[in-house]
């Protein structure tokens, strides 16, 4: 019964980091290939970081890594472990997703 629930557990928590994957995927698309090349800016961290690239050529992937750590460096104390756990890897995947298509897509 035990082995059962945890193989469940396993699962979903798999699924999970499956789904956000995809969805910082859709995400990078759309960024990437839509609003960056025709300058639609965006909110939040990505919009700071995409203002950043039209106005001093920083690339989007590594001020959105750098924003994005400072944020969740407090985050940890207010949200707790799991959640950060779960947006460091949001962040990290879409980071590289960028990193990736910004050579594909320059």
């Amino acid at each position: 019964m035990i082995n059962k629930i945890n193989k469940k557990v396993l699962y979903r928590e798999i699924l999970d980091y499956v789904m956000i994957a995809v969805g910082m995927l859709s995400y990078a698309i759309g960024w990437m290939v839509f609003l960056l090349p025709n300058h639609i800016g965006n909110g939040g961290v990505a919009g700071l970081a995409s203002i950043l690239n039209w106005g001093q050529g920083i690339p989007v992937a590594n001020t959105y890594f750098v924003l994005n750590a400072i944020l969740l460096a407090i985050a940890l104390k207010v949200l707790g472990l799991k959640f950060c756990i779960r947006t460091i890897y949001g962040v990290v995947m879409l980071t590289v997703i960028t990193k990736v298509m910004g050579t594909v897509f320059p």
